[in-house]
């Protein structure tokens, strides 16, 4: 049933229309800011009052209430928070309608400012109360109307220089649109077109900051074809539309750059942006190192020395320079050579006077020139005399100078261009390689060199170092020198160095040679320096690198193997991260590494020196099951970051495992010693796997026991009941019952129960024993303790209750069929146990009662719950997603934590079976509660089976203990205890109440565990959670089926909610410990 709090809820539609008396003005079209009036008539057509109406009103995406505009019958109605209770969730109240009388209810909306034109807006009421479900009026729907607006001041056009304003440069338009109308405009086209006297810088378009696609290389925003820069432009939203222009290079000065734009849209016709206008000045320029003045000869010169100066002009600038002229001034030490003069490389004419003037005229922008001309050091000239050069170009708005100073020498020379350190091998070597080098020396100066020595400076993997010049070997010092003695003038000199470098280098090594030649007159000359480049590599292969055992030992499931991982880099570079990856079946595992890291199922070696070895011990665990004699092979690929990767010879290992069921065997009985005649006895036959490989065929047989017979259907094998074969059970037949596929570590264990022949005399006794085979195994056998049987006389049967007499046979043992209660004043008589003694008879226990006979139990029935890993991880993730709101969340709780085993007889496959329909019940509402619209109906809550599957489960509960679950035992487990007092007033509640109310939810809650305990350890207690959810059942003892199904969807206790947190922390801080 839907409420006001659900009605207009986001997304749901609109409820039929059932009162059509809802008005409202205007009734078809609205614009923005508008008001919009909203009335509800209700009227009251009935004989009697109506009370407990509320109302609620729809309030719409795009309305906003008016706040104070709310009437009921032009009362006001309170207001919280600016908003009014009319379209809060639960509504407004009405107050009482007389018979005939009616209520008008009254508000009014804005519409929003900014709305896209065309949105539909539907308004509805509803009116509801605890008798009448909600009805919805008839809805009434609207259209707006509204449109944008881009002309405005905020849309402009803007042009302004990216760095600066000159030819050449780069310019940024930008058109800013600006959207100040009421809705959004569509598919918005910006023209922008490129401005003269300038050109598109491609890929610089941009929208808003992005780079759009499919433009035009030459004009992106142009007439030609014209572009949407915005599908949609909301109220209010602005979109910046521009590019980059460079300005052509070369221009007059002041030229203008003009740019003009225009926008239109799909609402909007287009209209033009105010135009921008940039001047450009321009000027020209030979500021630049283009324009150069470069005298061809050292600074030192000496007599007779031919000297050319050559003066280079480029106008950098963005105009025309007029009047150009160069000249050229020659100091008194250096005398023109005529017919010298060039320009641009071709012979000019000599002028009479000053030769060094060049008239060039006008030189447009971008245009290079070069002019020259030569000389000759005057002879003689004095020793260190400066000759100064002097250039100045100069055109009609400026002029620029250059200078150069030579020094006049006479003293021996050594030029870089006739003395020099050469290579003679090639750059690139390998280690053990022999390397050559020439050093060429020539004096070229006026004067000898005298006491000349050639220092020679080299790495040190550069070995064996000599120096010789012919067929002579020069002595090299320790020092690194060689003395040459004098060295003439014009009198060339070559001598030659040989080395052989080292037979380990790392790649890419530069190994660098270094020369200086040292005179007395002149200080050190740096000949230069040569460099080798080492081409080396780190070698591995799989003769020398290996993965082998330690020992010739087989592989053993669950153990630790230990294995021999060796490499040796053979090559002349270290390897760098070298690391052999394991590539291991899926039955092996990678333990620990010793001698190296371990990175996944990779050896990590890090870095391994050239000629190194290096070893590994890897231990490999044989994790799973394998057959007896598998053959497993592992392999190993080497790799590394300068390694070529290659793969090491596989290892074939051979494996060994076997199941063994020889350990700890027993066939037990209860009693242990001694029975009575007609008693059941027992047998549990435990067998476990404690070998290491997994039984094909595991069979288990039993001898029939002497004096006794076996109870039909009592034959289970891990609590898993088994259909009796033939009358007997599968462990009495001859075959005996067999198993397939035991692994190792697997418990095995059957049970039956025989029944021991009656009368039998005292002191005689049952045997039996057992017969265990597995795969081709021999046969092994498992002796059961004699039983003693403990025989007595039975007396006849007295009962006043009975209207006649039993012949032929005797009352069964007491304790068999329970203990019958005898109403208040009569006596009861009880006698000791049956004991076998000689020459008397046995004492009998009788109970006399008048009544029918009720089940009592005198002991506390136990259950529990075990959470392994994966039941406790599903646990806390099924506890976290169901959370509803009310009960309904505390029911998946006990559908979670109900307990699957009991102490009682029996017991143990009622608590699952009842488990089961359990979790089929509430996983039914589980998915229930997550389909919108989707009713419970009672069957969703119980039915007749979960109420009889309850029933039976308690019976059990209240039979005999043969066990006690709270013993503590490993691994997490929940654990509760219950009194039978509390598990009879429970029974009898089950056998009062109807169905689909609290009384069958209390009785489960009740067997919740209340102790969660680790290896038999109490880590949280859950008292406090059961005792407070039964006593919210206990509040709801009394409800109807329906209240009952309503008080669930009700906000629940806080103290219970607060329980319940607590219980689901401590499972999951469980979860933790155990991960």
């Amino acid at each position: 049933m839907r409420t006001l709090t659900d009605v207009f809820a986001a997304g749901t539609p609109p409820l039929p229309e059932g009162l059509r008396t809802l008005h409202v003005s205007p009734g078809r079209v609205v614009e923005p800011g508008m008001t919009v009036h909203a009335n509800f008539t209700f009227r009251n057509l009935g004989g009697g009052t109506a009370t407990g109406f509320r109302v609620r009103f729809r309030l719409p995406e795009g309305l906003t209430y008016l706040v104070g505009t709310a009437r009921i019958d032009d009362a006001p109605i309170d207001e919280q928070g600016g908003l009014t209770s009319l379209l809060q969730g639960a509504g407004a109240q009405i107050g009482d309608v007389p018979p005939g009388g009616e209520r008008r209810i009254s508000l009014a909306y804005s519409v929003a400012t900014t709305i896209e034109n065309g949105t539909p807006i539907s308004l509805q009421a509803a009116i509801s109360s605890f008798e009448v479900p909600v009805i919805g009026s008839n809805v009434v729907r609207l259209v707006v109307r509204s449109r944008p607006v881009l002309q405005g001041p905020a849309t402009k056009l803007s042009l302004s220089a990216v760095r600066e304003l000159v030819p050449g440069a780069e310019l940024q338009m930008r058109a800013q649109i600006h959207n100040s109308g009421q809705s959004s405009a569509h598919d918005v086209v910006a023209l922008i077109p490129v401005p003269a006297n300038a050109s598109y810088v491609p890929q610089s378009a941009r929208i808003d900051g992005r780079p759009p696609e499919d433009l035009s290389e030459t004009e992106p925003f142009g007439l030609t074809r014209p572009t949407v820069v915005a599908p949609t432009l909301g109220p209010g939203a602005t979109i910046d539309v521009g590019y980059r222009v460079r300005i052509d290079p070369t221009l007059a000065d002041g030229t203008p750059i003009a740019a003009h734009a225009s926008v239109c849209t799909q609402e909007l016709a287009e209209f033009a942006l105010a135009p921008v206008t940039l001047k450009i000045p321009s000027a020209p320029s030979f500021a630049g190192e283009e324009t150069s003045f470069r005298v061809e000869c050292e600074d030192d010169v000496v007599a007779g020395q031919r000297v050319r100066c050559a003066v280079r002009l480029r106008n950098g600038g963005t105009a025309r320079a007029k009047g150009v002229r160069v000249r050229v001034t020659l100091p008194e030490g250096i005398a023109y050579s005529a017919g010298s003069r060039s320009i641009d490389g071709a012979p000019a004419v000599d002028r009479d006077r000053d030769p060094g003037v060049f008239e060039l005229g006008d030189v447009e922008p971008g245009r290079s020139i070069e002019v020259g001309l030569a000389g000759v050091v005057r002879s003689p000239v004095a020793n260190g005399l400066e000759l100064p050069l002097a250039a100045r170009v100069h055109w009609s708005k400026g002029e620029r100078a250059f200078e150069r100073t030579l020094t006049a020498r006479s003293q021996p020379a050594f030029p870089a261009a006739f003395n020099a350190l050469e290579r003679e091998t090639p750059r690139l070597l390998a280690p053990g390689d022999s390397a050559a080098f020439t050093v060429r020396l020539q004096n070229m100066g006026a004067d000898a060199a005298s006491d000349a020595r050639l220092r020679i400076e080299a790495d040190a993997e550069l070995e064996h170092l000599r120096v010789t010049e012919r067929d002579s070997e020069l002595v090299l010092g320790d020092d690194g020198e060689v003395h040459l003695d004098t060295l003439e003038p014009n009198v060339p000199r070559t001598l030659r160095i040989d080395a052989r470098l080292a037979e380990a280098l790392e790649d890419q090594r530069q190994l660098r040679v270094r020369a200086t030649l040292e005179t007395a007159q002149l200080p050190p000359v740096d000949l230069g320096s040569v460099a080798h480049v080492v081409a080396s590599r780190p070698r591995f292969s799989a003769e020398t690198s290996r993965l082998a055992p330690e020992s010739n030992e087989v592989l053993r499931p669950n153990r630790t193997t230990a294995f021999r991982l060796t490499v040796r880099n053979e090559g002349t570079d270290r390897g760098r991260d070298v690391r052999v990856r394991l590539q291991l079946p899926e039955e092996l595992r990678l333990e620990s590494v010793d001698g190296a890291s371990r990175d996944g199922e990779s050896v990590v070696f890090g870095e391994v020196a050239a000629h190194e070895t290096r070893e590994a011990a890897v231990h490999l665990r044989l994790m799973g099951a394998v057959g007896f004699g598998d053959v497993l092979e592992v392999g190993a690929r080497v790799g590394g970051t300068n390694v070529v990767p290659f793969a090491l010879e596989p290892m074939r290992l051979a494996t060994h495992a076997e199941p063994t069921f020889g350990e700890g065997a027993t066939l037990s009985s209860l009693p242990s010693d001694a029975v009575d005649a007609g008693e059941e006895i027992a047998y549990a036959l435990a067998v476990r796997n404690s070998g290491d490989g997994v039984a094909k065929r595991l069979s288990l047989r039993l001898d029939p026991p002497s004096n006794a017979v076996y109870a039909p259907g009592s034959t289970t094998v891990n609590d898993v009941p088994l259909l009796d074969f033939a009358g007997t059970s599968p462990l009495l037949a001859m075959s005996g019952l067999t198993l397939g596929d035991v692994g190792a570590g697997v418990e095995v264990i059957a049970r039956l129960r025989m029944i021991v022949n009656t009368p039998l005399p005292a002191d005689s006794y049952i045997e039996t024993r057992a017969y265990v085979t597995w795969d081709e195994m021999p046969e092994m056998i498992v002796r059961a303790e004699p039983l003693r049987v403990r025989s007595a006389p039975a007396l006849p049967i007295v009962d006043p209750l009975l209207p006649f007499s039993v012949i032929d046979a005797a009352a069964a043992p007491g304790y068999r069929n329970g203990r019958r209660a005898l109403p208040p004043g009569e006596e009861l008589m009880e006698l000791p146990p049956a004991v076998p003694v000689r020459n008397a008879l046995p004492d009998v226990t009788l109970s006399l009662s008048k009544g029918e006979a009720e089940e009592i139990a005198g002991a506390p029935a136990f259950v529990s719950l075990e959470l392994p890993e994966d039941r406790l991880a599903w646990t806390v993730q099924y506890l976290e997603e169901a959370r509803f709101g009310g009960l309904i969340a505390h029911l998946m709780l006990v559908r979670a934590l109900f307990p699957d085993g009991a102490s009682a007889d029996g017991a143990t496959p009622e608590v699952r079976r009842h488990a089961a329909v359990l979790s089929e019940l509430i996983d039914r509402l589980f998915v229930k509660l997550r389909m919108p619209g989707v009713e419970l109906q009672p069957a969703d809550l119980e039915t007749a089976a979960t109420r009889k599957s309850l029933k039976a489960l308690l019976a059990a509960l209240r039979r005999a203990s043969s066990a006690d679950v709270s013993t503590p035992q490993a691994g997490l487990r929940l654990v509760g205890v219950v009194e039978p007092e509390e598990l009879a007033a429970a029974a009898r509640s089950l056998e009062r109440e109807r169905l689909v109310t609290a009384a069958p939810w209390r009785a489960a809650a009740l067997l919740l565990g209340t102790s969660l305990q680790r290896d038999g350890t109490e880590v949280a207690d859950f008292a406090a959670y059961r005792d407070a959810l039964l006593r919210a059942f206990d509040g709801m003892r009394n409800l109807s089926p329906t209240e009952f199904e309503a008080a669930l969807h009700e906000p629940g206790d806080v103290d219970l909610e607060v329980e319940r947190e607590t219980v689901l922390r401590a499972l999951a801080e469980q979860r933790r410990v155990t991960a």
